[in-house]
């Protein structure tokens, strides 16, 4: 049986690496971007070992920010500048790697579908405010991320209270299944696609995020398991 502690140490890792996911496929690479993966490594080496996905991811990401780091100050800029590029290439042009779950299971692929107003509902649900920089879309990846990374750390406060907590992780669970499933691997294909072999950053990305949420969901049936 796992301690209060050790659940408490679980959810509140799990809440910082989904809030790393939302913010890095929310943002546009800059300083304050490089220094979010910079943060982040030392946690995803500590879970890579389990997972083939988060080894290559970590392996990449490490590779770019060494590389990054090896630049001077002038070619610094000129690499920045080429990333920019090819974030604006795969997030900002239209069909290329949409981020609203709306366009993966809707017909037509339409935009603020049924996706969108189930994420309304559960943020409501859970008086869950998000700033304005997640622009309209509810249903986007990084809004998506949020979400698990607000539910991550009420988990970690409500342990002890068991009826609660077992709602909790069954809900995040059920996000798992209603939400993430149905779409984010089309999504993470799109970005792989768009990708020449030597985009290190943005593969690291999708081969991380598509780690975490199979270890992630795993992890969640364990503890339902458990906490039977």
């Amino acid at each position: 049986m796992i301690s209060e502690i050790d659940l408490t140490n679980i959810h509140n890792a799990r809440g910082r690496i989904y809030a790393f996911l939302s913010n890095v496929y929310l943002n546009q690479p800059d300083e304050s971007f490089y220094k979010l993966l910079s943060d982040i490594l030392p946690q995803l080496k500590e879970i890579a070992s389990s997972n083939d996905d988060i080894n290559n991811g970590v392996s990449l990401l490490e590779k770019f920010l060494n590389i990054k780091s090896s630049k001077s100050h002038t070619e610094a800029e000129e690499f920045e500048l080429n990333v920019q590029r090819k974030y604006a290439s795969i997030m900002c042009l239209p069909n290329v790697a949409p981020q609203e779950e709306s366009f993966y299971t809707s017909k037509d692929h339409l935009l603020n579908q049924e996706s969108h107003d189930e994420m309304v509902a559960l943020l409501s649900k859970y008086q869950l405010v998000l700033d304005k920089k997640y622009g309209l879309y509810y249903d986007h990846i990084s809004v998506e991320f949020k979400f698990m990374s607000l539910l991550a750390y009420l988990s970690a406060e409500k342990i002890s209270d068991s009826s609660l907590y077992t709602a909790l992780l069954n809900e995040q669970l059920d996000f798992h299944k209603n939400h993430f499933d149905k779409w984010v691997n089309e999504f993470f294909n799109k970005i792989l696609f768009a990708c020449t072999e030597d985009e290190l950053l943005f593969r690291s990305l999708v081969y991380i995020a598509r780690g975490y949420l199979y270890e992630d969901k795993n992890l969640l049936q364990q503890l339902l398991s458990d906490n039977q």
